[in-house]
């Protein structure tokens, strides 16, 4: 390829000189040839944009290339954005030397750039971004000296920011993010007294943003979002009269945004947006922010600021997004009444705070353009107002998690553009039937209330709902027919813990999208319908703690993507179905009923499934239960005490240890019981689940309970039935057991899921309620925050830009 081109530039030097003077030849072909040279290094042009690229057409007429009319023939723009051009980018264009402008983004070129690049001294932009551009940036690229606009956004850069950027004194705007460096910001951008927009979001940065960086007096856009910053934002900032946008979110920042007295006023009075999202902010939230007029944006979310909120935040006229959630702030709601001001505003996102109290009227004076309200995991008490209905836009809400009591206000029904409505950990006592008005609504939460009566039958209405979960209330009557024909249902169906009677309605084959469906602890009876085999999509099916009668039906066999399936304590009889070897079960509860047969063993076996089919009386063997299952059901023997207590040993030690009996650190000699035994007394909190022993940091009197715990599986799962502990000796030591287990509950309660290990008993979740009404730790990587409009927040493309 070398030799080609070459001998091409040979010939079409000669051609030239015998048709021009030496002079014009010489700078008319060296603009022409590395144009050819350009695409001799494209791999691929799917669009034929080089396709013009021939000698049937002057260069200057090339697609993408423009000349200049004073200097004949010369190149002074390429512009060949979003051609989906892969290659590398010849280092010949660094003989372009009129070149004032290259626009290559939204391409595919790949390799580092050129350093030849830095010849052109007449260069004012250069647009890059949007490519697969590695390699570290060329340092002289400070010899452009005329370079106003630098763009390298969203490349796969790596190393430093050459320091040399900071000679770039004509820079207006310049763009680095979404690459991957190492090192720091330099303090030499200070130096680039034009620059105005400042791009470096995404790129890996850390330590402290320079102070120098406050002598930039022209800045109007900051964007330094998801970097490893530390310290403290330099005060100067915040005195830059000009800046529109400043974010600095998801960092490591720390320290008070400012005083309100003396220099360091909060005086960003052309101020847009402003987000501070996911830091270490302290302090109050300075009541000068009212002074940024135009503010349309402001997010401090996930933070740790403290105190009331503003007062006067009805002054920001303009104001439209107000993200205050996840922070310790501590206050009433009257300032809901000075938002009602703020005509424009349409998210409000106020959730995981200290605020306490009632809500005030005026929450229904709030503009009528709002769209996103989270309250959710503060203290709010009272009734839900009335008003709520007047703000007909809403699309989200979420209250759940406080202290709410009262019935669910009727005027809900006139949020005709509700999609998500989450009311779960309140006290609230009645569902009106015009939550069935809601016809775009998918997410519809009241779980952990004291709702009583019967299911709205209107709820059947609700074509496009996603996931309905009424679980824990007081709620009685039969399962309306309507709920359960609901196809669109695809997430889950969870009803449990109420008081339901009457039979599962036939309906229930409509739910052929729905992964879930948990009826568990009601007052259900009658057969399980065959139309059950309808629900294709089912992974999890929980019946149990109910009184169905009758047989497991053998149409179970058609949901083969079953994971988990639950029909203990009920008063089922019959066989134990065969097919239950064919599915792919995770986890299969039979316990407690009359049942008889073999569980069989090749699907589980193969999952290493956890089973319980405790009760059963009539069983005559356990199969696929490995690592759980006493080791003399193996030589045939007979379902017994001493085999019960062996299972609830082994359990007892997975939930602490975070371990399965079946991991494959247990072979050998090795098993969960020696693991636990030979750690015993001194080394419990070195083989404890992590999320015990480094989220939560038990003190000495904890650490005492887990080996007390401990010391019960242990001495449950010992090898000889004779050797174990017996369930008189068990209830001993009860209290011991349910605290732990309950103090670990209130910690997944927190993150809104379950720990590590096996599912809580229902048994264990009352009393952790009890233990741990209110827990609150500091949210951590591994668990999900309680109020789901949080986790949102956090991923939401609307946070920041």
């Amino acid at each position: 390829m070398a030799k080609c081109l070459t001998l091409l530039l040979y010939t079409g030097l000669v051609w030239c000189c015998f048709n021009n003077t030496p002079a014009y030849c010489l700078a008319n072909e060296t603009d022409r040839l590395a144009l050819i040279s350009f695409k001799v290094s494209i791999d691929k042009d799917p669009f034929g944009a080089l396709s013009s690229w021939n000698d049937s057409l002057h260069y200057c007429d090339w697609k993408g290339v423009m000349c200049s009319r004073r200097h004949q023939d010369r190149v002074i723009k390429l512009d060949l954005r979003s051609q989906g051009l892969v290659g590398s980018l010849s280092p010949h264009i660094g003989n372009l030397s009129f070149l004032r402008s290259i626009v290559f983004e939204n391409n595919s070129f790949h390799d580092p750039i050129p350093q030849e690049i830095g010849r052109l001294f007449r260069l004012r932009r250069l647009y890059l971004n949007n490519n697969s551009f590695g390699g570290q940036i060329p340092k002289n690229l400070s010899s452009c000296s005329n370079l106003k606009e630098l763009n390298l956004i969203d490349n796969h850069l790596t190393g430093n920011i050459p320091g040399e950027l900071g000679y770039l004194a004509k820079l207006q705007a310049l763009g680095l993010g979404q690459n991957n460096f190492s090192g720091t910001i330099p303090p030499s951008l200070g130096n680039l007294s034009s620059l105005s927009i400042i791009s470096l979001s995404y790129c890996n940065l850390h330590r402290e943003i320079p102070v120098e960086i406050s002598r930039l007096q022209g800045l109007t856009y900051v964007h330094l979002t998801n970097n490893n910053l530390s310290g403290k934002i330099p005060s100067g900032l915040f005195n830059i009269s000009t800046i529109y946008v400043l974010t600095v979110a998801y960092n490591k920042l720390h320290g008070r945004i400012s005083s309100d007295t003396g220099s360091s006023t909060f005086a960003l009075t052309n101020l847009q947006y402003f987000s501070l999202t996911t830091n270490r902010f302290t302090g109050m939230i300075p009541a000068s922010l009212s002074n940024a007029s135009r503010l349309e944006t402001v997010n401090f979310l996930g933070n740790s600021f403290t105190g009331p909120m503003p007062k006067d935040l009805g002054k920001l006229s303009h104001l439209q997004y107000f993200s205050f959630g996840v922070n310790r702030l501590q206050d009433d709601f009257s300032f809901i009444s000075s938002l009602t001001n703020c005509t424009s505003l349409q998210y409000i996102q106020l959730g995981r705070n200290l605020l306490r109290g009632s809500l005030p009227d005026s929450i229904a004076n709030l503009s009528t353009k709002m769209r996103w309200l989270s309250m959710a995991d503060n203290q709010v008490q009272g009734s839900i107002p009335s008003g709520i209905g007047n703000l007909i836009n809403l699309t989200a809400l979420y209250m759940g998690y406080n202290q709410l009591s009262g019935p669910i206000p009727e005027t809900i029904g006139k949020l005709h553009k509700m999609q998500e409505l989450y009311f779960e950990g309140n006290s609230l006592t009645e569902l009106p039937s015009s939550l069935g008005n809601l016809s775009l609504l998918n997410r519809l939460h009241v779980e952990q209330n004291n709702i009583y009566g019967s299911i709205p039958s209107s709820i059947g209405n609700l074509h496009n709902l996603l996931e309905l979960n009424i679980a824990y209330n007081n709620l009685s009557g039969s399962i309306p027919p309507e709920i359960m024909s609901l196809s669109s249902i695809s997430i889950s169906l969870n009803l449990a813990h109420n008081g339901l009677t009457g039979a599962l309605p036939s309906e229930v084959g409509s739910l052929k999208n729905v992964a879930e469906l948990d009826l568990s602890n009601n007052k259900l009876s009658g057969p399980i319908p065959n139309s059950l085999q309808s629900c294709l999509s089912l992974e999890r099916l929980v019946l149990g703690g109910n009184s169905f009668d009758g047989e497991i039906p053998t149409t179970l066999r058609e949901l083969r993507g079953l994971r988990e399936l639950d029909f203990s304590q009920n008063n089922l009889s019959g066989s134990i179905p065969s097919y239950l070897g064919n599915l792919q079960l995770e986890k299969l509860n039979l316990s407690f009923n009359h049942l008889h047969g073999e569980v069989p063993m090749e699907g589980v076996f193969r999952n290493r499934s956890a089973i319980s089919v405790v009760g059963n009386s009539d069983l005559c063997g356990v199969r696929g239960t490995i690592g759980y299952v006493a080791p003399e059901y193996g030589l045939g023997d007979r379902a017994s005490t001493e085999g019960d207590m062996y299972s609830y040993g082994i359990l007892l030690l997975e939930m602490f240890t975070g371990k399965r009996p079946t991991d494959n650190v247990f072979k050998d000699t090795m098993s969960l019981h020696s693991f636990v035994e030979c750690a015993l007394p001194n080394q419990v909190m070195e083989i404890v689940d992590p999320c015990i022993r480094s989220e939560h940091d038990p003190k000495t009197w904890f650490k005492d309970t887990l080996v007390s715990v401990l010391r019960i599986g242990a001495a449950c799962s010992m090898d000889s039935p004779r050797d174990r502990m017996q369930i008189q000796v068990v209830a001993n030591f009860s209290n011991d057991v349910v605290y732990v287990q309950s103090w670990m509950f209130g910690c997944c309660m927190v993150g809104g899921g379950l720990c590590r290990g096996p599912d809580i008993p229902s048994s264990i979740i009352e009393a952790g309620r009890s233990r741990l009404a209110r827990p609150r730790l500091k949210p951590s990587k591994g668990y999900r925050f309680r109020d789901p409009s949080v986790d949102m927040a956090f991923r939401s493309p609307t946070a920041d830009y």
